[in-house]
Order: structure tokens, then sequence, then C-alpha cells
């Protein structure tokens, strides 16, 4: 097992399978709503914008 491997197994088995405890008839959907209530963070979409560019931007997207 390689380092990215365990880390997953060892950090995210243990939420993973509480979450899917916790919402036993449809947990995607569920998880999907949880995710669609967090807002964006400011400066998201040109953060999202630099990362599909193939040029360096003139100013950094997290500033």
């Amino acid at each position: 097992m390689n380092t990215a491997e365990y880390r997953v197994v060892h950090y995210l088995v243990e939420p993973i399978l509480d979450w899917l405890r916790k919402h036993p008839q449809d947990p995607v959907a569920a998880l999907e709503e949880a995710i669609d209530a967090i807002e964006d963070p400011a400066g998201w979409q040109m953060m999202v914008n630099a990362l599909d560019s193939t040029e360096p931007p003139e100013t950094p997207p997290f500033t």
C-alpha cells in the first residue's frame, strides 16, 4: 500500500462509513445536498478559470 492509499484508508474510511450509516436511503443525494449548501469561497470563479487557462494569470487568483 502506498502513502496515498494509506492516508485515504486511515483518515477517510471511518467518516465515509459513518456518512453511509447516517444516510441509508440515498447517501449520494444527501451528499449532493450537503455540498450544494456550501457557498463558493471568495474568488472561486477566478481560481477555476486559472486552472483551465494555459497562460499564467496576470495576478494570482487568490489575492
